[in-house]
């Protein structure tokens, strides 16, 4: 009996141990009995269960290695290879499927660990999870949720688009009260959720009712938060729509309120189309792709953030390459996301670019002293009492050339630092500072050589190598 009493003292110190992240004290009571690893506390956790939930790698290191199972289910049914899919901690993942954890385990709700990646919102785990070959999107728990409707409950727009591309999941599926995904987001006010379910299943999904006879609509209405109100607002006016219709997105919108603001604008939007909008900012395509990295397995193999997996192209990034939202591509040399021209700028168009913001510099400063001759002319035998009248003669060149004196501050700013970062063989996004690096007649030289050829970064730093 006294030795039962210390075995429970023991259980109970390894798991205020593991949550406080001990890890000498945890090892100094795996020495002392392992039968710690099997003991379970509140709700039936182990101390494997705590490490994963809390993401504690090398604990969670330890107790694998001491012989922990990570398929001992709590009183939920949950094991600890479900918190750690839950929470997205891949290397943890990876280590308890080498230590034998069994995908083919469900909680007591059906909900198998893909269900779970989908519910605490990481893409890569489920993506992790999609590449063992063992699971099907289409898989539903035991009141036939799918992975859809978790991702939809919980408002995670970027687990909804991955499930949606390719067909993975079905928006017209429903779960035991006939509810779509659609009806979730809606009662929840998710509204770039719904907007996601529209484009990719169409407007009749709308009119689908679940077994109470209610709407997606319906529901929304039920519904008191500002987001509710917003969303009816949107639902309804796609109710009034016709049902095979699919909304698209838009930039209408976008380029009508840059136009806006004058007819200068229109003037410089066809400029930079001409110069920056027809060519491919240098989007990574799947033959661009490192060779040995195949999958998030290979980067977790080979010591690599798993983050290089980029959850909406669905490739592995190479070196300086990132994923822009807005052009909803993966960008190589990535520079920066030009607003003024909805378009990213970086590895085959940079600099097109670069020459197009030396344009406009020089255009401004060419205005500028035109405007300044032209009213040094009508200012040449005025008396300085006629100064307000001619400026009220003359509000729109004053106008024009404040406003080109501003922007010439802005564009010179944002051409210093372009130049800056060109000089350095690198790009603004993912330039590092440092007391070390090239000469002022290198920096000079790399500017020139861009320039002139338009050599990319990896060029140049192969040439500075020879």
């Amino acid at each position: 009996m006294y030795g039962r009493r210390m075995q429970q003292v023991s259980g109970s110190c390894i798991f205020e141990s593991v949550q406080r992240g001990e890890i000498d004290r945890v090892s100094h009571l795996l020495q002392q009995d392992r039968g710690v690893l099997k003991q379970k506390g509140w709700g039936g956790f182990t101390a494997l269960h705590f490490a994963a939930l809390h993401g504690n790698r090398p604990m969670a290191e330890l107790l694998l290695n001491s012989g922990a199972d990570p398929n001992i289910p709590c009183d939920s049914g949950i094991t600890p290879f479900h918190f750690a899919c839950r929470n997205g901690h891949i290397f943890i993942m990876h280590k308890m499927m080498q230590h034998g954890a069994d995908l083919h385990i469900v909680d007591k709700q059906g909900k198998t660990s893909l269900h779970h990646a989908v519910g605490g919102g990481s893409v890569i785990a489920t993506q992790y999870l999609w590449e063992t070959g063992m699971f099907c999107f289409t898989d539903a728990d035991n009141y036939k949720v799918t992975p859809l409707h978790l991702a939809a409950s919980t408002g995670n727009s970027d687990v909804v688009r991955y499930l949606l591309r390719a067909n993975r999941c079905t928006p017209e599926a429903v779960d035991h009260q006939g509810a779509t995904a659609l009806h979730v987001a809606a009662e929840n006010g998710m509204i770039e959720v719904c907007w996601l379910l529209l484009k990719s299943a169409g407007l009749h999904i709308l009119h689908m009712k679940n077994h109470t006879g209610l709407t997606p609509l319906d529901l929304c209405n039920q519904g008191n938060t500002f987001r509710h109100q917003q969303l009816s607002r949107i639902l309804t006016d796609f109710s009034h729509r016709p049902k095979d219709l699919i909304p698209k997105d838009s930039n209408v919108m976008y380029f009508w309120m840059l136009l806006l603001p004058s007819l200068s604008g229109a003037a410089v939007l066809i400029i930079a189309a001409a110069l920056v909008l027809n060519q491919n900012p240098g989007q990574l395509k799947e033959a661009d792709t490192d060779s040995q990295f195949s999958s998030i397995r290979d980067l977790i193999e080979a010591g690599k953030s798993p983050d290089r997996f980029c959850i909406h192209c669905e490739l592995i990034q190479v070196d300086n390459c990132k994923h822009c939202r807005l052009c909803d591509m993966c960008i190589q040399e990535y520079d920066h996301h030009c607003l003024f021209l909805n378009q990213c700028v970086g590895r085959d168009n940079h600099r097109i670019f670069i020459l197009f913001v030396i344009s406009m510099v020089m255009a401004q400063l060419l205005f500028i002293l035109s405007a300044v001759y032209y009213l040094s002319l009508k200012l040449s035998g005025l008396e300085m009492s006629d100064w307000g009248s001619l400026a009220g003669r003359e509000a729109s060149v004053l106008l024009l050339t404040l406003l080109n004196i501003f922007s010439l501050i802005w564009v010179g700013w944002l051409l210093v630092e372009q130049l800056d970062a060109i000089s350095m063989g690198t790009t603004t996004y993912f330039r590092r500072y440092d007391n070390k690096g090239p000469s002022k007649r290198q920096r000079l030289r790399t500017i020139l050589t861009f320039l002139l050829e338009g050599r990319t970064r990896q060029e140049h730093s192969q040439s500075f190598s020879i």
